[in-house]
C-alpha cells in the first residue's frame, strides 16, 4: 500500500514539473529560474493577466527579468535578442515575460514569434509634402557687430514684410 502512494505520488510531481519545450533552448534555463523563485502565487498572478497588460510589468517583474538576466550585458539571450533586431534591454524583457508565461503554461514557446508580437517595428515614414509645398529657409546670421538676427526667406512663416528679425 505504501508503495502504492509512493508511486502515485512520484507520478503526480512528475506532472506538475514543466517540460522546457522553447525555441531557442537557451531560454530554458533562465525560464526554470525565474519559476523556481517566484512565488506561487505570483505566477498565478501572471497566468490571470491579460496579455495586453504584459508592458505594464516593465518597472517590476521586467526590471527584475532585465537585471536577473543580464538583459544589459553581452550573452546568448542578448545576442539572440539582437540578432532579431531588439537592441535595448528595455524592449527585451516584455517577449522574455510572454514567453515566460507560455512555458508556465505548458506550450510550446517560438520566442522569435513572440519577439515579433511584442516589440515594435521602426517608425512609419513622414507623411508626404502637400503638393505646392516648399521649405522655408530660416538662417541665424551674425553681423559683424555682433547682433545676431534671423534671416527669413519666407513672408508666410515670417509675417509680411518682416524678412529679417532682430534679435
Amino acid at each position: 500500500m505504501l508503495l502504492a502512494v509512493l508511486i502515485l505520488l512520484e507520478s503526480c510531481a512528475r506532472h506538475t514539473e514543466l517540460r522546457c519545450d522553447v525555441d531557442p533552448a537557451i531560454f530554458c534555463q533562465p525560464f526554470e529560474k525565474l519559476n523556481a523563485v517566484l512565488p506561487s502565487s505570483a505566477k498565478q498572478q501572471l497566468l490571470a493577466l491579460p496579455q495586453n497588460q504584459y508592458a505594464a510589468l516593465h518597472m517590476g517583474l521586467g526590471l527584475d527579468v532585465r537585471n536577473r538576466f543580464g538583459l544589459w550585458e553581452d550573452n546568448d539571450i542578448t545576442r539572440y535578442f539582437r540578432a532579431h533586431g531588439v537592441n535595448h534591454p528595455d524592449y527585451m524583457s516584455t517577449p522574455f515575460i510572454a514567453g515566460f508565461v507560455e512555458y508556465l503554461q505548458g506550450k510550446h514557446v517560438d520566442m522569435a514569434r513572440e519577439i515579433k508580437l511584442w516589440v515594435p517595428g521602426p517608425p512609419p515614414p513622414p507623411p508626404p509634402e502637400p503638393s505646392g509645398y516648399t521649405p522655408h529657409a530660416v538662417g541665424l546670421t551674425t553681423h559683424s557687430s555682433g547682433r545676431r538676427s534671423i534671416a527669413c526667406a519666407s513672408s508666410k512663416l515670417c509675417g509680411a514684410g518682416a524678412a529679417k528679425f532682430k534679435r
